[in-house]
């Protein structure tokens, strides 16, 4: 598509949204328009935990839907609570990443999905 039938596509996709957020996309300048690939990811097959581990969009990239900043944070809470006992000297590291782990892909890979199917609504 060309930059001016891009803004015509998104400024007729969200104006059901918003109409003002039509009006703002229908003022863009065609020249700063430009289409992207945007990859999602899959849920993965649960794997042996290390002594790294990732947050955010680093494991579970998702299609923009105003959700991946809180999941990211939720990550990086998620990992602290699991790193406490490990500093305590109660828990080893992997036990706690790999507890992590186990609790981010079920909440993040469902975020995945819902991004998914805001998408297709």
């Amino acid at each position: 598509m060309s930059p001016k039938d891009l803004v015509t596509f998104v400024a007729d996709h969200v104006q059901s949204w918003q109409p003002q957020l039509a009006q703002l996309v229908r003022a863009s300048a065609p020249g700063s328009v430009h289409a992207t690939t945007v990859r999602t990811s899959r849920r993965p097959e649960p794997w042996d935990p290390g002594l790294v581990t990732l947050i955010g969009d680093a494991v579970h990239p998702m299609i923009p839907a105003g959700i991946g900043a809180a999941v990211a944070l939720a990550d990086a809470a998620r990992l602290a609570q699991e790193l406490g006992p490990e500093i305590r000297g109660e828990t080893p590291l992997p036990t706690a990443v790999g507890q992590y782990e186990q609790a981010m892909r079920q909440y993040g890979f469902d975020a995945v999905e819902a991004s998914e199917q805001r998408l297709q609504s």
